[in-house]
């Protein structure tokens, strides 16, 4: 990951908010998962230029390794 950007890492439902100074607030109200990429449905790369104000996203690998379930139940 370039030098500067945060890795943010989401599960389905998560809220991502983007402060004007570029604070990264990520809420979850439905699932509590840890924070490793192995559990992300997606995870991005965020950076902030605090000269211009520009909010940058980017999406990166890895993604939600689900190979191991057939099926998936509420709150696995």
């Amino acid at each position: 990951m370039p030098n500067g950007e945060t890795k943010i890492v989401l599960q389905v439902g998560s809220t991502v908010r983007l402060t004007k100074d570029g604070d990264v607030v990520i809420d979850n109200p439905e699932i509590e998962l840890s924070r490793e990429t192995n559990a992300a449905d997606a995870v991005l790369s965020y950076a902030f230029d605090a000269k211009t104000g520009s909010h940058s996203l980017r999406l990166v690998d890895p993604v939600a390794d689900r190979a191991h379930m057939k099926t998936h139940k509420r709150n696995d």
